[in-house]
């Protein structure tokens, strides 16, 4: 393990890294010509690095040593060197006479979205030596991206761009620092601001060379929004066939292959615990883990968990069928959790057979627990009686033609998932807000209280009033039906995602941060990024304070990644499609890194 130095050797090569910023070209650069650069305020060294982690503990799963034949090979040894090896930046490794080479982004980030170059000044600071001709490239900010992984995309469709790779998420996507602000994303308003990073998924490496991808975008555009909803199944089977081609393509496979990225279930499913022969266990740490100490990922899209179900061996996904949600619950009187998760068809001829809620037991298998009439947005069974489900789908018949409404319409409804037809309509008391919508509200992001007690979740009215965050005492056996049981904790016209910053205290009474974006339909729909103290605990919750962080350009705003700094300090980053209409084919989403400083 690295030495650490003292404080002021520490200062000593922090300043001889920054103060020759502007100096001249160093011997050893590479030659070719290189067209852009990062914003020179990414690269800029910090005047503290955090030397407490062991580099051990820095490496995350997933990522590949190269020997000096230029195999892919385990991580293994002691850091000794950072050098300049093929004209990127590495990490040496010693493993006896053995010599390997790291890349820096197999180490967790400082910061998350910092550009990489932050990860050598950090172990730098640990007291691992610099290379002469390392140390002289830091120097020079105008070829400095030159020494690390740089990737060519399109944004938008016929847009272009290029960047330096701050992350490789678990799921193959890329966290990208463009080298120029892309035209589109440039915000013209004051106060509202665009994206400095951009998360990048297979497609967008692909799509302007495919002549599947083409056709494909030129079908979905020309769909109703409903049909673009819910594709059929041609269309459906070639949007999934745009994904599987980007994954397999030599530019993609190549690009991770030089960074040694490979995702490998091994690195996290390592046989030490007992909890690893349920399905359930393996999947939820395959998905959660491998972005790094303190990092939480959680933008991977549905056709990603199938293949990573896939690689679990299960036998009963279709193809180009998608899964997700994955929730874990524990029935009263159990003593182990169960698992469940959304899985779609989505090759089902009929839209309305495609949705499932599916049990997942232990040995892999799956039992059908309800079938949906469209896209679920929220599903949530009783801690009491798992066999009421608190449930809120599309797909249910709107009123028409002399016709009433279903129910279930627009709703949050209690079904019976042995007996879908028996069930009960949860009737959120919004009707007291003047211009509430009659049938009532879409709900979505449940969350029970730690004593099962309370449900939070959102109500989502857009021009309608209701919206927001509520809270239910669901202890009770009529509480659908009981005004009393319900509050609005946050009124809100449409809350778009909602997380907890940190675990829920002990005390239930004590304040909790909530960290919420919504789009702002009252304020010219502004897109919005919020932290929110919530305080009182249960139907006694209230809000004790309120601050918009961020108004952001872009369309439907949600966290996906999160990174815990301690003392009361997160990044949290939020990505937005550029618009619907760059949703049905996404390539790349504006991200936003949104610090938040609890003042602790």
């Amino acid at each position: 393990m690295a030495a650490g130095i003292s404080n002021s050797s520490l200062k000593l090569i922090l300043a001889v890294l920054a103060a020759g910023i502007l100096a001249g070209c160093a011997a050893g650069a590479p030659t070719e010509v290189f067209v852009g650069a990062v914003p020179e305020g990414f690269m800029t060294s910090r005047a503290n690095y955090d030397t407490s982690t062991t580099f051990d503990e820095l490496v995350r799963p997933h990522f590949f040593a190269r020997s000096e034949d230029g195999d892919l090979v385990a991580v293994q040894g002691e850091p000794d060197r950072l050098v300049i090896r093929d004209g990127m930046v590495k990490i040496r490794l010693r493993q006896g006479k053995q010599k390997l080479y790291l890349d820096p982004l197999a180490l967790t980030a400082g910061e998350l979205g910092e550009h990489p170059v932050h990860r050598i000044y950090r172990l730098a600071a640990m007291g691992i030596p610099l290379d002469q001709s390392l140390g002289k490239e830091l120097k020079r900010p105008a070829t400095l991206d030159r020494l690390f992984h740089t990737l060519e995309f399109e944004y938008l469709r016929d847009k272009p761009s290029r960047g330096t790779i701050a992350e490789v998420f678990p799921d193959g996507t890329f966290l990208v620092i463009p080298f120029d602000p892309p035209e589109a994303w440039r915000s013209p308003q004051e106060g509202v601001a665009s994206p400095t990073h951009l998360h990048v998924n297979p497609r967008a490496l692909t799509v302007a060379g495919s002549a599947l991808a083409q056709d494909y975008e030129k079908q979905i555009l020309s769909l109703s929004f409903d049909q673009q909803r819910y594709p059929p199944p041609e269309v459906a089977r070639k949007q999934c066939g745009v994904y599987q081609e980007a994954l397999s393509s030599p530019v993609y496979k190549d690009t991770l292959d030089s960074i040694g990225f490979r995702f490998t279930p091994a690195h996290v499913l390592t046989g030490g615990s007992d909890d690893e022969d349920v399905a359930g266990e393996r999947l939820t740490k395959l998905i959660r883990e491998g972005a790094g100490e303190k990092v939480r990922y959680f933008g991977m899209e549905g056709s990603w968990i199938s293949g990573v179900l896939t690689q679990l061996d299960v036998s009963w996904l279709g193809d180009c069928d998608t899964a997700g949600g994955v929730r874990r619950y524990r029935v009263d009187g159990e003593s182990k959790d169960r698992f469940y998760l959304r899985v779609r068809r989505s090759l089902e001829p009929d839209k309305r057979d495609r949705h499932k809620i599916v049990a997942l037991d232990d040995d892999g298998s799956i039992r059908v627990i309800y079938d949906a009439p469209g896209i679920v947005l929220m599903a949530l069974p009783l801690p009491t009686d798992d066999s009421r489900w608190l449930m809120s789908t599309e797909g249910w018949p709107k009123a028409g033609a002399g016709i009433p409404a279903d129910p279930r319409w627009q709703s949050v409804y209690l079904v019976n998932v042995n007996d879908p037809e028996d069930y009960q309509m949860v009737d959120y008391p919004i009707h007291q807000f003047p211009r509430a919508p009659e049938a009532g509200l879409y709900g979505a992001s449940p969350r029970l209280s730690d004593d099962k007690r309370f449900l939070f979740n959102t109500l989502y009215g857009f021009k309608d009033e209701g919206g927001g965050v509520w809270v239910t005492d669901i202890s009770k056996e009529d509480f659908f039906t009981d005004a009393s049981a319900f509050t609005r904790i946050v009124d809100w016209d449409h809350a778009l995602s909602w997380m907890l910053l940190e675990p829920e205290p002990e005390d239930p009474t004590a304040p909790v941060n909530l960290f919420l974006t919504g789009k702002e339909v009252s304020d010219d729909f502004a897109m919005t990024a919020n932290v929110l103290s919530i305080g009182g605990g249960g139907l006694d919750s209230s809000i004790q304070s309120q601050q918009r962080l961020l108004q952001m350009v872009g369309w439907n705003p949600v966290p996906f990644a999160q990174h815990t700094l301690g003392d009361g300090k997160f990044l949290v980053a939020v990505e937005t499609h550029f618009d619907y209409e760059s949703s049905l084919l996404p390539r790349a989403k504006g991200v936003y890194i949104v610090p938040v400083d609890l003042g602790r």
